[in-house]
């Protein structure tokens, strides 16, 4: 059903109001961001360029290969849709509107698919209403800060790889040609998206092959890896010159909690930087739920969030790893890995505030999954309005 799209659609506008006013922030790495894009726009694309030497900087720099230039390129689309008359800064508040509509659009996606539309929803609003902190997302990190491309990047992989699941289940061309587009864009988007794939991807091919072959691991389809390196082939011409300056970037990796405390931080529900606790409680509370009930999708969102923070946590990059192992993942910013992490943890409390409104999946779970009608009457509405109570503070 459109009405749960649509729902997260209008929070998301009505939340970043000055967004769709046009008004665009101008804290933290907005003006870098607008002059990139500027830059681009004005310079660039004009010489028959995306990337190229930039003399605006420095002593000159190579502009559009030391980060990922698609959010920069959304807002030069934005100014060209407008025939040239929208004024940058204008055009810059839209496409980061446009970046955050698809960023909850994507969080509501895979819910849709693991749990029903009215789960996804409520799972994207609680990611919408989630305040975030340093390199973990949520509407501080990404608007305040002005880290908005690797929202824009995330969002393209969340879209991506519910599309990868959707292939996995029954492969088609059009799913195919999504799931390439969408892995594409997201790897131009940001190269976090990169190691997003490389680290959950495998875990769920192998939790949905053990689930359609009844405990055995079956190969990935053909049409699985033919869009992933379709994807591959179309991101290459950015990532090539891109990895080529590897060694004149500064390593500054950054890894999480130790397998101890991220335990817990689980118990005290300070398992995120500066989030409500209560959504952290109901995405346990969801984990829960969907085990009692052999819900198959929530057991395997479960699986695949308490792996990620496994392999996320210090004690498996740090104590465990060989040091040329080490060495060769300093540079990544492992932080980052809570921005899937969060989406499966607000998708699981999704699924625990739609149980609460009667309105949530069939226990089977998998697949494009429905809700069931909710209850009737005023029993309805009372669950209806607990279950936003556990969504709004």
């Amino acid at each position: 059903p459109w009405v749960p799209a649509a729902l997260v659609v209008a929070a998301t506008c009505s939340i970043f109001w000055y967004l769709t006013a046009g008004q665009m922030p101008w804290t933290g790495d907005h003006p870098v961001h607008l002059f990139k894009a500027w830059q681009l726009g004005e310079k660039l694309i004009p010489s028959g360029r995306l990337t190229g030497w930039s003399h605006f900087w420095w002593t000159g720099y190579p502009a559009g290969v030391e980060y990922p230039i698609l959010g920069d390129l959304l807002v030069v689309i934005v100014r060209t849709a407008s025939l040239g008359l929208m004024p940058w800064h204008v055009a810059y508040a839209y496409a980061l509107l446009v970046t955050m509509v698809l960023y909850h659009l994507g969080v509501y996606a895979l819910g849709r698919r693991w749990f029903g539309p009215w789960a996804g929803a409520a799972g994207a609003i609680v990611t919408l209403l989630d305040r975030g902190g340093p390199r973990e997302g949520g509407w501080y990190w990404t608007i305040a800060n002005g880290v908005w491309p690797m929202a824009l990047g995330t969002a393209l992989w969340l879209l991506a790889f519910e599309r990868f699941l959707a292939v996995l289940e029954r492969p088609t061309r059009r799913r195919v040609a999504a799931l390439a587009v969408l892995q594409a864009l997201a790897l131009l988007g940001h190269p976090m998206t990169l190691t997003f794939t490389l680290a959950i991807y495998p875990t769920a091919w192998i939790l949905a092959s053990l689930r359609a072959e009844r405990g055995r691991v079956a190969l990935p389809s053909w049409a699985a890896i033919s869009g992933l390196a379709i994807a591959g082939l179309l991101a290459a011409f950015w990532y090539i010159p891109f990895l080529g300056f590897s060694d004149l970037v500064e390593k500054v990796g950054d890894v999480w909690w130790t397998l101890p405390e991220i335990g817990d931080r689980i118990t005290d529900l300070s398992v995120f930087e500066a989030t409500w606790r209560l959504p952290v409680a109901l995405g346990v509370g969801g984990a829960i739920l969907a085990w009692a009930r052999g819900h198959r999708a929530g057991r395997d969102v479960t699986i695949m969030a308490a792996l990620l923070m496994i392999a996320i946590s210090s004690t498996a990059l740090v104590e465990v790893p060989p040091r040329w192992i080490g060495d060769a993942l300093d540079a990544v910013h492992f932080r980052r890995f809570t921005y899937p992490l969060k989406a499966m943890w607000f998708l699981l409390a999704g699924y625990a505030i739609a149980g609460i409104a009667g309105v949530g999946a069939s226990d089977a779970g998998g697949g494009e999954a429905a809700a069931p009608a909710p209850p009737g009457g005023w029993r309805r509405w009372a669950r209806v309005a607990i279950a936003a109570l556990a969504i709004v503070p």
